[in-house]
């Protein structure tokens, strides 16, 4: 139900209706209901209590009247009689009289006619109404000399026989130490088979003394007779009166048989009553209904003329339904003026609703179906002048501008959509491209570190080439000084010819070393243009890099090879000097003839010897720059392989950032593609 009215404006409106107006009624409904109730309480309590003091006013009065009456019989001339009569005879005499003395017998009679014919009369007076069942005449020694309905109780002996506990027992009893009247309460009594309450009054002889006692029965018929009817009250009202054993004392108006002394009350109001509080109050009686009481303490005991030692409670009470009644009718009168009020504010609400909601269901309706995406739709209501009119308007620029928004993003999502799948594209292919030029670079680093390692292997040979050299020159001129020294010493050849045979020998130890020394220049030669074969090589796998190496590499190669031409010319020339040599010796044999040719022998080899010297100086110098150029190679190699090195680790982290470049790329791409999709749904154009 909450679901629905939720849902429909038009119950909504409705129901809000329906609550302005059904509000202040049950508003007035409800303070009409309770004021009702409160005065109705309010008048009912008043009534109660009317009723309650006249209830008790007449028990009161019904039991004052039963001691007057008593007083009243007291005083009359035949009871007087009946008194003189037995206070003149002894209980002997009594009891003689009664068994069968003639004389005694008549007086009695006669006296007993004359008390009958009074008593009867009185108690066709005033028994029948106040409930006088018998009168009794007993004497001061307790017996009952008299009764008017010769019940079983007539001669009974009340000091010690079986009714001295009774009702009657009790009350002589009481006057009798009081001198006063007497009031015992109802109680089952036995001779009479009914409850019976007595009444008894004293009467007093010429002395002042107590001769006799007048007790009157009481029968519960005065007493039911006041609490009969609780006239002017309702149909469920109803006053009865309880004893102190909480027993009643008067009939019940809902029971078809007597109560009086069978039903116990134990109440609320009995229990306040008795313990002698008077008030008016909602409580629960003895039937479980809920009722309006009023309780209160009758004040028998307090009643000095009545010399009663009990009092009573008396209820007066009528069923709160009934008080009610009035206030439930006021409150279904209300309740149907305001369903008949809702009823028709209801009828005018869903039309005046209709007019209102009309418009609101007609723009709810459009705005479903842009919720769907079509927002070419038409706000209708813009012409109106009210509220909802402001309200169209608002919607239908907020579509226009939504409509504009959408196209622009649309549009945007599309170029997004192109670029990221260029650069995608781009990306792939940067990714290939750098993957390739990183394999390039790993092998170019891996090439670099060879010829790294090829230069520091050809600087070691160079070095030990510039060292030989070195050493050659240092021969070179050490011969070329012994060459001189033999030309300019040849002069004294003729005059040493003894030592021309040692010198011979040592010149030929000499050239023996030469051709070691050329030997070895020829090994470092052919070492040297092998290292420039291999430098070529490299050279031409570095490629571009490997230009200025390729041309050092050349150099050493040409520069071997012109090592290996001028070793194979002083190869030549040691070879002639062999024969020279062995001419020399062959000379020396030969004396002083050979002299002049050895002179001339000896220049030729100054000479050649010089030409080796300057020869070798020179490609000593070469093997220096060799050696110098090598390590320049090697330097140049280490940076190139470091810096291929670098070169590959930026590639690396090139390729790893154009692959996140190309990840990123196909997101948007797969997220423009997503946001078309979404935006092409919406419908921008009838």
């Amino acid at each position: 139900m909450a679901r629905f009215i939720s849902k429909s404006l038009t119950v909504k409106f409705v129901v809000y209706f329906i609550l302005i107006a059904v509000i202040p009624i049950g508003i007035v409904g409800y303070l009409s209901f309770y004021a009702s109730r409160d005065s109705l309480l309010t008048s009912y309590s008043d009534k109660l209590l009317a009723t309650g003091e006249d209830r008790k006013n007449g028990l009161i009065e019904l039991l004052e009247e039963a001691m007057l009456d008593l007083k009243f019989l007291t005083q009359i001339h035949g009871v007087d009689n009946v008194f003189d009569f037995v206070a003149a005879r002894s209980e002997k005499d009594m009891i003689v009289s009664r068994e069968g003395n003639k004389a005694e017998t008549e007086l009695r009679k006669k006296i007993e006619v004359e008390l009958e014919t009074t008593l009867a009369a009185w108690q066709r007076i005033y028994g029948q109404h106040n409930g006088y069942r018998d009168v009794l005449l007993v004497s001061p020694d307790g017996h009952v000399v008299y009764t008017l309905k010769r019940e079983s109780d007539f001669a009974e002996d009340l000091k010690n026989g079986a009714l001295k506990d009774s009702g009657l027992g009790r009350v002589w009893n009481r006057v009798m130490k009081t001198g006063k009247p007497a009031f015992a309460d109802f109680a089952q009594y036995q001779p009479s088979s009914a409850p019976t309450a007595f009444a008894a009054a004293p009467h007093m002889a010429a002395n002042g003394k107590i001769d006799g006692l007048l007790i009157v029965k009481l029968g519960t018929e005065g007493v039911n007779r006041v609490f009969s009817q609780a006239q002017g009250l309702g149909k469920t009202a109803e006053a009865y009166v309880v004893g102190q054993d909480r027993f009643m004392r008067s009939n019940s108006r809902f029971e078809k048989s007597s109560t009086i002394l069978k039903k116990k009350i134990e109440t609320e109001g009995v229990k306040a009553a008795l313990e002698g509080k008077s008030e008016v109050r909602i409580i629960e009686d003895y039937r479980g209904e809920r009722v309006l009481s009023f309780f209160t303490p009758v004040g028998i005991k307090q009643n000095a003329d009545l010399g009663a030692d009990f009092d009573w409670v008396m209820l007066v009470e009528i069923d709160e339904s009934e008080v009610m009644e009035p206030v439930r009718n006021l409150a279904m009168k209300i309740m149907g003026a305001a369903a008949l009020i809702a009823l028709a504010v209801a009828i005018v609400a869903f039309f005046a609703a209709k007019t209102i909601t009309k418009p609101v269901i007609a723009l709810s309706g459009q705005m479903a179906k842009a919720s769907n995406g079509d927002l070419s739709i038409e706000i209708p209501g813009r012409d109106r002048d009210d509220e909802l009119g402001v309200l169209a308007k608002s919607v239908h620029l907020m579509l226009s501008n939504l409509r504009s928004q959408v196209g622009k993003v649309l549009e945007a999502a599309n170029v997004v959509s192109t670029a990221s799948s260029e650069i995608s594209a781009t990306a792939a292919q940067v990714v290939a491209s750098t993957s390739k030029t990183t394999s390039a670079v790993a092998e170019s680093a891996t090439t670099a570190a060879e010829v790294k390692q090829s230069a520091q292997v050809a600087g070691e040979k160079a070095k030990e080439v510039a060292q030989s050299a070195h050493e050659a020159v240092q021969t070179s001129t050490n011969g070329k000084k012994a060459t001189d020294d033999t030309v300019s010493k040849m002069s004294l050849i003729r005059d040493q010819m003894e030592s021309i045979g040692e010198t011979v020998v040592r010149l030929s130890e000499h050239s023996q070393a030469i051709e070691d020394i050329i030997a070895s220049v020829q090994d470092i030669a052919d070492q040297s243009n092998l290292l420039a074969v291999n430098a070529s090589i490299e050279a031409a796998r570095a490629g571009d890099h490997g230009k200025g190496f390729a041309v050092v590499a050349h150099e050493i190669k040409t520069l071997a090879d012109q090592s290996k031409h001028s070793t194979e010319q002083v190869r030549g020339i040691l070879e002639d000097t062999r024969k020279w040599v062995s001419a020399v010796v062959m000379a020396t044999e030969q004396g002083s003839k050979a002299v002049a040719a050895g002179v001339q022998q000896a220049e030729i080899a100054g000479g050649a010897i010089q030409t080796l010297a300057t020869g070798v100086q020179g490609w000593a110098q070469t093997a220096s720059m060799v050696d110098a150029s090598s390590q320049q190679q090697a330097a140049g190699a280490e940076q190139v392989s470091l810096a291929m090195s670098n070169i590959d680790q930026a590639m690396q982290q090139v390729l790893a950032g154009v692959s996140q470049l190309e990840t990123a790329a196909r997101r948007l791409e797969d997220m423009s593609k997503l946001l078309s999709e979404l935006l092409s749904g919406y419908k921008l154009t009838a």
